[in-house]
């Protein structure tokens, strides 16, 4: 049943980068969406359905990195890696005090 669960969200979670727009959007909001979720510290299985199924075909690691071989300056690069880091960090604190 949790193959079946995981096939379902990472197909939910594709269909739904495909919508969401920019790549730089849709990692940030993934960082504080997986930073809520270790926060929260679900059941084993559905935070595995949720990170790995959702969470993992949703984010787009690389897009970003085809996007910075395409010449996207480091500095902006750069700036995206740091907010996301904030981002799981204000996450976990946020999932921690629901």
């Amino acid at each position: 049943m949790t193959w079946a669960a995981l096939t379902l969200a990472g197909g939910l979670g594709a269909v739904c980068r495909y919508l969401a727009g920019p790549t730089w959007r849709v990692n940030l909001a993934g960082a504080l969406a997986l930073g809520i979720l270790a926060g929260l510290a679900p059941d084993p299985d559905l935070a595995r359905i949720a990170a790995v199924g959702f969470l993992g075909s949703f984010t787009t690691f690389s897009t970003w990195l085809v996007e910075a071989h395409a010449g996207q300056p480091w500095r902006v690069l750069g700036l995206q890696l740091a907010i996301g880091l904030v981002l799981v960090e204000t996450g976990i604190r946020l999932g921690g005090a629901l």
